[in-house]
Order: structure tokens, then C-alpha cells, then sequence
């Protein structure tokens, strides 16, 4: 029905890779079918990769509600009138690489009251006004919805080899932004093993009944309270391509920002939101000079936290404030700093991070920096030796509209080889 009404949705539907690959540029690597020349404009390498972010829409077509604990309003159609205004707000930035949407674009309740397929409709009818092309993340909600395979049907979440992590390589400075998947492993899983390994995980840790509603968090100590079912795993075998990945990345001189709806640091949310294997992802993470972020949602009042210079930033969901907020805005990889841009981003940003950087008086807050350690851009050093091994086929990837370069699991297998789709 969808494809009817709409023909960009029906081109997301036909190739959703190919439209979060293209980003509305025709890149070298598709059979020769389709080609472009670089225009004056990206003849030079921009001076930051700039792309929007928003977390945790969680839309539904019903009243205001209140979150487990009630303690919280929870403004479900505000949210979906807040991504409106992001939208527009997105689209009236000029060189935006992609919008990033963190997961959790819909209520769990939509299932319950038998409209998920509805309120995944009117979300990705807003989205689809997007000028840049839109990376979507799975989050919990979207699984207790829907399967893997309907949800990269709606909204593209998988790359080029089926599954949901994978790198998207923007030049200029060189950038790696990685897609990650923390429910790879969770009781919301489908695939062969994925669930049982998830329960015994939990039960691991958690000597509650994870399987049945009731207080999964009575006797648990600090350190354990994230081991309840609303949170996943990324699992060995992601792990296992994030470290090859990173590698890479640190060898060819990349700043990279991983991108997750579960925080991966306990200091970047309340401490019952993190990854399942939050403390393996790390471990992986600070082997790796090149990462300076970790970006995601899931804990709807934010966080931040700075690890050995990797700033995790975790954002605010516009269910907090509905329509009359603005919990969304655009992150820019520079040179020597990672920064935030917003309409105010007091609404985006966890309050002691947006209270560090705010001035004085009633003026929005519309930037927040945060600079990079020596350590996290230290591969810098080896630009001219990254150079002399990417050669000229990475020049003429780059200069190929300025788009993204790669995006693949294979990428650590081949030393960065792109595999344009």
C-alpha cells in the first residue's frame, strides 16, 4: 500500500542499501551503469563530516503516557511533530553526509493496540522528506514490533552483507562512522541460538524471572542492573569485526564514531541501558586510537561520560517534551573536536553536559565542542605514509561527489577496499 501512495517510498523499498549508499550521488562501483564527474564544489575535501542524529522517537498514535517507573510524561505523538521540525531543520543544512536515527523510531505499544504497521507508516513518511539519506539503527522497540526482515524493508538497516553493522567512510577528514547493532543477541532475536544465549546471559546475572513481568531489577547490585531483557548483546562475532574494523580504521589514519542505540559506557546513562557485553565493546574500543565517539540513545534523559578521550554521548528522546521540544540536531567530525549543533541542544544533550558549555541568560544553546585527545587523532601523524598506501584509487573514490567510500564487513578483510553498493 505504501508503495502505492509513494514513490520514495517505494524506492527505499526497492534498494535501501543503495539509497543510504548513493545519498543522492551516483558513486563509481555499480557496473559502470552510472557515473558522475566531480563538480567544482567537491573538488576540495570538506573541513568536517556533518551528518544529523535523533534518538528514540518511540511514536505512537495515542495519548500521553508515562514511562515504567511513572515518572517521566511520555509525549507519543508529540514526538512524531518533533521530527517534523527535525526534518526541516536538516534539510536546511547544506552538505550533511546522512541523518542518523539511533533506533527505537516506534512504541512497543504499538503492537499491543494492532498499529505498528501504521505508525511505522507515518514515520517513515517524514522521514522519506529527507534530503540526506537516512542510517537507521534496530532498537528494542522496533523488535517488538517487527522482524529483521520487515524493518530493513521500511528502513534500511542492514549494509551490504545482510546484517546490521556495518562502515560507512566519508573523506575530509577522513571518517568512519560504524553502525552498530547491540541486539544481535536478545531475547527479541530470531536467529538460531540468538535468544537462549541472550536468556542465559541475563540469568547469568540476574537472579529474577527475565521472562515474565515483575521487578527485574529487586537485589541487584549496581554493577548487574543492566542485565535486564530490554537490553541485547552485540555478541562475538561483532565484536570480533568491530576490532578487525577499528584496525583498519587506526592504520589509515580514520577518526571513527561508533554508532549504537545501548550506550557502551555505564557513565553515559543511568546505569540500566547499557549493552549486555558493554564491557567487552569497550575493551575493544580503547585498543583503538581512531575512535573519538560513541553516540547513542535508549536512556531518554542522555548521558555523557569521556573514556581516555572517547566522548560517549548518549541523547535525549523527544518523547520528553513532544512538540513543544527540540531533542534532535546535526554532529560534526572536525579536525581537532567533535561538534554538536542544534536548536537548542539543553533538549538533545544530557543536563550537565549542556549546563558545562551554556552561557549565561535565556539564549538557546547551539553548539557544544568537545575536543579530541591527542591520543584519539594520534594516527594523524602517519598521513603522508596513510597517503602513499591508499594511493590513487582512494583519491578517486573521494573525489567521487564526496560521498561515503565502503561501508562493509569486508573492509577490515581487505585493508579498506571499498565495496561501493
Amino acid at each position: 500500500r505504501r508503495d502505492a501512495r509513494n514513490p520514495r517510498q517505494r524506492t527505499r523499498m526497492m534498494s535501501a542499501w543503495a539509497r543510504r549508499a548513493l545519498g543522492g550521488a551516483l558513486v563509481a562501483g555499480l557496473g559502470g551503469a552510472l557515473s558522475t564527474a566531480p563538480s567544482a564544489r567537491t573538488a576540495s575535501a570538506p573541513s568536517a563530516v556533518r551528518f544529523g542524529v535523533v534518538a528514540d522517537v518511540q511514536y505512537a498514535d495515542c495519548e500521553d503516557g508515562y514511562n515504567f517507573k511513572r515518572t517521566t510524561v511520555r509525549k507519543f505523538r508529540g514526538a512524531l511533530a518533533m521530527l517534523e521540525r527535525a526534518v526541516d531543520f536538516w534539510n536546511a543544512e547544506e552538505g550533511l553526509a546522512c541523518v542518523v536515527n539511533l533506533g527505537d523510531v516506534i512504541d512497543g505499544r504499538c503492537s499491543k493496540a494492532g498499529m505498528s504497521e501504521r505508525c511505522l507508516g507515518h514515520v517513515t513518511a517524514v522521514l522519506d522528506r529527507c534530503g540526506p539519506r537516512v542510517v537507521s539503527l534496530i532498537g528494542n522497540h522496533e523488535l517488538y514490533n517487527f522482524g529483521r526482515e520487515a524493518l530493513h524493508a521500511a528502513l534500511g538497516t542492514k549494509g551490504p552483507e545482510g546484517v546490521e553493522y556495518y562502515s560507512l567512510r566519508f573523506p575530509g577528514p577522513p571518517t568512519r562512522l560504524v553502525v552498530l547493532d547491540p541486539y544481535q543477541v536478545s531475547v527479541m532475536s530470531d536467529a538460531p541460538g540468538a535468544r537462549e544465549a541472550a536468556l542465559a546471559k541475563l540469568r547469568e546475572h540476574n537472579p529474577n524471572d527475565v521472562e515474565a513481568d515483575g521487578d527485574w531489577f529487586k537485589g541487584l547490585p549496581a554493577t548487574h542492573r543492566n542485565f535486564v531483557p530490554y537490553n541485547g548483546a552485540l555478541g562475538a562475532d561483532q565484536l570480533a569485526w568491530l576490532d578487525a574494523e577499528l584496525a583498519v580504521a587506526d592504520r589509515l589514519g580514520e577518526r571513527a564514531v561508533l554508532l549504537t542505540h545501548t550506550p557502551l559506557h555505564p557513565g553515559a546513562c543511568e546505569g540500566t541501558t547499557m549493552a549486555l557485553d558493554h564491557e567487552e565493546a569497550l575493551a575493544v574500543v580503547r585498543r583503538h586510537p581512531c575512535v573519538v565517539a560513541v553516540l547513542a540513545g535508549h536512556d531518554h534523559s542522555g548521558g555523557y561520560h569521556r573514556d581516555r578521550g572517547v566522548h560517549h554521548v548518549t541523547l535525549q528522546s523527544p518523547l520528553n517534551r513532544g512538540a513543544e521540544g527540540d531533542c534532535y540536531g546535526l554532529v560534526e567530525v572536525g579536525q581537532d573536536a567533535l561538534r554538536l549543533r542544534g536548536p537548542e541542544l539543553r533538549h538533545l544533550l544530557h543536563p550537565k553536559l549542556a549546563a558545562e558549555h551554556a552561557g549565561r541568560g535565556d539564549e538557546a544553546l547551539a553548539c557544544v565542542e568537545l575536543p579530541f585527545t591527542e591520543g584519539a587523532v594520534g594516527a594523524d601523524a602517519a598521513a603522508g605514509r596513510r597517503q602513499a598506501q591508499r594511493g590513487v584509487s582512494e583519491s578517486g573514490r573521494a573525489a567521487a561527489g564526496g560521498q561515503p567510500v565502503g561501508g562493509s564487513r569486508s573492509d577490515a578483510e581487505t585493508g579498506g577496499a571499498s565495496a561501493a553498493a
